[in-house]
């Protein structure tokens, strides 16, 4: 198992789901898929598949949907979803460390949150 994968700023494209849901349970550190030409939702039909990921890297896309059922069961220390195109509500226990979600440094700044 890798420790970490970073594909950004290659212009690739297409759903993120199916490469996060056969990889993200591979990789034990950092998913960087920024800046890339990556559309649609992060998640997919089946719940059951776990990432094992500490930094999740999305920013740059446009990615769709809302990211937060399947990032808040997540043991994430970093999230940025910057400059995509997600939709939904924010979770109240986003700030609440106690709730058993550790994620340390979440980015969302220049987004599209409708």
């Amino acid at each position: 198992h890798a420790s970490s994968i970073q594909i950004s700023h290659t212009k690739v494209g297409g759903p993120v789901a199916p490469f996060l849901d056969a990889h993200g349970p591979k990789f034990s550190l950092v998913i960087d898929l920024s800046h890339n030409l990556l559309r649609g939702p992060i998640t997919n039909k089946d719940p059951s598949i776990q990432w094992n990921l500490i930094d999740l890297n999305l920013a740059g896309n446009a990615l769709t949907g809302n990211p937060m059922p399947k990032l808040m069961a997540q043991s994430l220390s970093l999230v940025d979803l910057s400059n995509n195109r997600f939709s939904g509500t924010m979770p109240d226990r986003l700030g609440d460390f106690s709730g058993g979600w550790a994620c340390v440094r979440v980015q969302l700044f220049f987004r599209k949150f409708a």
